[in-house]
C-alpha cells in the first residue's frame, strides 16, 4: 500500500484508535466517566494531524479517495462539529451514564465515516461511507432505550434510510451498467470521448441524487426529519442537523456540480426548483410548531434549501458561498441546540410554551439562543446575515433572480417563527418556576464560544472567506 495513502487517513486512524479506547473504558467502572474526555482528546489529536494528511498525494487508495480543497475544508468543519457535539453531550442530563462509553464510541465511528465520505471520489466508496453513516445514525437516534420517542425515531430513521440507500444503490448499479466503472474521473473521460444513452444516464443520476437529498433533508426527501429530531437525544439531533448534511452536500458537489453538470442538461432548473421547494416547505411547516426541536428540524430543512442555492447556480462563487454557509450554519445550529439542552435540563421539556420567562431565570442562555436564532434568520450584524448575503450574491451573479427572490421572501417568513421563540423567552410570564440545574462547564464554554464566533464572523467575514479561498484555490 502507498504510504501516502496511510498518511492521508491518519486523522481517521487516530479516531478509530480512540474509539476502541473509549469502548474499553466503558468496561471499567472507574474509567467510564472519562469516556467523554477521551473522545474529545481523540478529536483534538485527529485535528492536529490534519496538516500532515494534507501533504499526501492528490489521488489515494487507487482513486477511491482524493485530497483536494473540498476534502480539506470539510474535514476541518466535521472535526469541529464532532468536538462541539461531544462537549454538548457531556452536559446532557438524559444520557444514561451506564451507556455513555457506547454513545461516545458511536459518535467517533460516525465521525470517521463522515471524514472518509467527504474525500470519496468513487461511487462505490461514496455508497459505502453513506451506508456507514446511516447505520450508526440509526443506533444513535434510538439510543435512549427507555424513551419510546427515541425508539420511534430510530425505527423511522431506519425505514426511511433503508429506502433511500436502496434507491441510491440501484442508481449506482445503473451507472456501473452504463460505464463499466464507478470511478468518477474515468466516467467523465468516457462521457467526453463517446456517447451514452442520455435517458438512462438521467434516470440513474436522479436515483443517486435521491439518496444524497435524503441526507441533506431536501424536499421531497425531508419527511423523516422532524420526527427523528424530536425523538433522538438532543445532542444527536444537533449532530444530524449539521454533520450528515455537510456530507450530503459534499456528495452533491463532487458528483453533480464538479463532474456531471456539463452532461446533466436539466441540472440547473431541477436544482433551483428543489431549492425553492425545500426552503418554502421548511419555513411554512415551521410556523405551526410548538416543540422547539421540531421547529429547529423544519428550520434545518429551510436552511438546506438556502445552502442548495449555491450548488444550483454551480459557479465558483456559489460553491464558495455554499461552504461558507455550511460552516456558519453548523456553528449557529449547534449553538441553538446547545442552548435548548441547557434550558430543557431546567424545565424538563422542549415545548416552546415552557420556555416562557426564561430570560428572567437564565438570561445568559436566553441571549445565546436568541443570537443563534437571529443569525439563522439572517439578521445583521450576525454571521448568518453574511452567509445569506454571499448566497444571494452568487445567485444574482449567475442571474438566477428567481432563486434570489425566493431566499429573501423565505427569510422574512422564517423571522416570524424565530421571533415567536424569542418573544416567549423574553416577554411571556412563566407558567411555573423553572428549577435551574447546574450546567457543565463544557456546555457553558461552547455556548459562549459560539456566541463570540457569531458576532466576530458577522463583523469580519473576510477572515473565513480568505481561508476558504486558500484551500479551494
Amino acid at each position: 500500500m502507498n504510504p501516502l495513502s496511510l498518511q492521508f487517513i491518519l486523522p481517521e486512524l487516530i479516531l478509530v484508535g480512540f474509539a476502541f479506547v473509549v469502548l474499553m473504558a466503558g468496561v471499567c467502572e472507574r474509567l467510564k466517566n472519562w469516556a467523554g474526555g477521551l473522545s474529545l482528546a481523540g478529536v483534538i489529536f485527529s485535528a492536529c494531524s490534519l496538516p500532515t494528511s494534507w501533504n499526501a498525494g492528490a489521488v489515494l487508495f487507487s482513486g477511491m479517495l482524493v485530497n483536494d480543497g473540498l476534502s480539506m475544508v470539510l474535514r476541518q468543519i466535521l472535526l469541529l462539529i464532532a468536538g462541539i457535539v461531544i462537549l454538548l453531550s457531556m452536559g446532557y442530563k438524559d444520557l444514561p451514564s451506564e451507556d455513555s462509553a457506547e454513545y461516545y464510541f458511536f459518535l467517533l465511528v460516525v465521525t470517521v465515516s463522515m471524514l472518509l465520505a467527504v474525500a470519496s471520489n468513487n461511487l462505490l466508496m461514496i455508497y459505502i461511507t453513506l451506508e456507514s453513516i446511516s447505520i450508526v445514525s440509526y443506533v444513535m437516534a434510538g439510543f435512549l432505550k427507555r424513551d419510546v420517542f427515541s425508539s420511534e425515531a430510530g425505527i423511522k430513521y431506519f425505514l426511511f434510510g433503508a429506502l433511500s440507500t436502496g434507491i441510491t444503490l440501484y442508481g449506482v448499479s445503473l451507472v456501473y451498467g452504463l460505464f463499466g466503472t464507478l470511478d468518477l474521473a474515468s466516467i467523465i473521460r468516457m462521457l467526453a470521448a463517446g456517447s451514452v444513452n442520455q435517458m438512462a444516464l438521467f434516470v440513474s443520476l436522479i436515483l443517486v441524487f435521491a439518496g444524497f437529498a435524503f441526507k441533506c433533508s431536501l424536499a421531497p426527501f425531508h419527511m423523516w426529519t422532524p420526527d427523528v429530531y424530536e425523538g433522538a437525544p438532543t445532542p444527536v439531533a444537533a449532530l444530524f442537523s449539521v454533520g450528515p448534511k455537510a456530507v450530503g452536500f459534499a456528495f452533491i458537489l463532487r458528483v453533480f456540480v464538479e463532474n456531471f453538470q456539463p452532461v446533466f442538461t436539466y441540472w440547473t432548473p431541477l436544482a433551483a426548483a428543489i431549492a425553492i421547494l425545500t426552503m418554502t416547505m421548511g419555513n411554512i411547516f415551521a410556523l405551526k410548531q410548538d416543540n422547539i426541536k421540531r421547529l429547529l428540524a423544519y428550520s434545518t430543512i429551510a436552511q438546506a434549501g438556502y445552502i442548495f442555492v449555491g450548488l444550483a447556480v454551480g459557479t465558483p462563487s456559489g460553491i464558495q458561498a455554499t461552504l461558507f454557509y455550511i460552516f456558519i450554519y453548523s456553528l449557529m445550529n449547534l449553538s441553538a441546540f446547545g442552548a435548548v439542552i441547557v434550558i430543557a435540563n431546567s424545565v424538563r421539556s422542549t415545548k416552546i410554551k415552557d420556555f416562557a420567562g426564561m430570560y428572567k431565570q437564565d438570561p445568559r442562555t436566553a441571549v445565546i439562543l436568541t443570537a443563534a436564532l437571529l443569525s439563522l434568520a439572517g439578521i445583521p450584524p450576525l454571521a448568518g446575515f453574511m452567509a445569506k448575503f454571499f448566497i444571494l450574491a452568487s445567485a444574482v451573479e449567475a442571474k438566477s433572480f428567481v432563486l434570489a427572490i425566493a431566499v429573501v421572501l423565505n427569510s422574512v417568513v422564517a423571522l416570524y417563527y424565530y421571533a415567536k421563540v424569542i418573544k416567549t423567552m423574553f416577554l411571556d410570564e412563566p407558567g411555573q418556576q423553572a428549577r435551574l440545574v447546574p450546567q457543565s462547564i463544557c456546555t457553558q464554554l461552547i455556548l459562549i464560544i459560539t456566541l463570540i464566533a457569531n458576532l466576530f464572523i458577522g463583523i469580519w467575514p473576510h477572515l473565513v472567506i480568505h481561508g476558504l479561498e486558500n484551500f479551494l484555490h
